[in-house]
């Protein structure tokens, strides 16, 4: 069996932690071959792994996530969306009723540049759109660069390259919750799992109650 774990900000990179929990499913597991779907902040972080990767670990596969060099806009070479493609941007800029198949499809079917769809005219709509329905009262050029920034990653990870794997297992949401969907509408006979952790809630309340003289957890 393939297995595709998607890290985020973790492991192989970091010691501990669901670093630590990963490392040793791999480990638990010799007879199964491992893939590692990682996200990291950029290239800096590429192959400077805190572990030594177990010998049933094949690939290994990064997405960064701060990796574009903006330019300026070439206004004979627009990025024009259908208005097929246009719908599902839309939708997941106003967060309802996304249409993540056609956002999924979109994103690796079409070569687009990112600065083009970021400056152009159907993001601007989009976003002007979320804008007037949600956000009137703030000055709509900061919110502008705001959604640009916030999206940006997002679409480094839709256009990464997913390995084929029978089974896609995302340690957590976010950005790898999306990774994890991806690959199992891309791989129709895959299986999808994602995990969700407490870590940061159990240690904020050790904190707490450690500040006011109680037992911790």
């Amino acid at each position: 069996m393939r297995i595709c774990f998607i890290a985020e900000g973790c492991y192989p990179y970091v010691v501990g932690g669901v670093s630590s929990w990963v490392h040793s499913m791999i480990k638990n597991f010799p007879n199964q071959e491992f893939i590692l779907l990682t996200i990291v902040a950029n290239r800096e972080a590429s192959g400077k792994f805190a572990y030594e990767l177990p010998e049933n670990v094949t690939e290994v596969y990064e997405v960064y996530l701060e990796d574009v060099d903006w330019g300026s806009v070439n206004k004979h070479n627009k990025t024009r969306l259908s208005e097929k493609e246009y719908h599902a941007l839309r939708s997941l800029i106003l967060n309802h009723e996304v249409e993540w198949d056609n956002i999924f499809e979109f994103f690796h079917k079409k070569n687009i540049s990112l600065n083009q769809l970021l400056m152009g005219e159907d993001f601007y709509h989009a976003v002007l759109d979320a804008y007037n329905l949600q956000y009137p009262e703030i000055v709509f050029s900061d919110f502008l660069w705001t959604m640009r920034s916030m999206y940006l990653p997002l679409f480094f990870c839709l256009m990464a390259e997913i390995p084929k794997a029978d089974v896609y297992h995302a340690v957590a949401t976010g950005y790898a919750g999306v990774l994890g969907s991806m690959g199992k509408i891309f791989s129709f006979r895959s299986a999808y799992y994602f995990r969700t952790w407490n870590l940061y809630q159990r240690t904020r309340r050790r904190t707490d109650k450690s500040r006011m003289g109680t037992e911790s957890l």
